[in-house]
């Protein structure tokens, strides 16, 4: 599980995660709240670093739909669905890799921030 949200602080915002890896009989969990930072967040991918961790989730087929969301009372924002779409998701403890995984099945939604806001 992966995902990533706007966090507002007052004036200003950031981008949060929260991750959470069950690999082997392990336990992995990235968030911000623990030092994960988002390296790359665009319509097809994400990265985040923890550490000596990194988690990519890769969206290789374009297959999204536009929505319409809420902004500001209106449904004036678009936020692109990719449900049960292929999804290719790798993770590394440094430069070992220690998985490297795809999911027919996955789900990915993004919305671009610059032009929604």
């Amino acid at each position: 599980m992966l995902s990533l949200a706007e966090i507002p602080i007052g004036t200003h915002s950031f981008t949060g995660c929260i991750s959470s890896i069950l690999y082997n009989g392990k336990k992995y969990r990235l968030a911000t709240y623990l030092g994960a930072r988002v390296v790359i967040f665009s319509e097809n991918i994400v990265v985040i670093k923890q550490g000596k961790y990194c988690l990519s989730a890769e969206l290789p087929d374009g297959c999204e739909q536009p929505l319409k969301a809420p902004m500001c009372g209106d449904m004036s924002r678009t936020v692109y669905e990719s449900v049960s779409a292929k999804l290719r998701y790798r993770f590394f403890n440094g430069k070992q890799l220690l998985f490297d995984l795809t999911d027919d099945c996955g789900s990915f939604e993004y919305s671009d921030r610059k032009n929604n806001s």
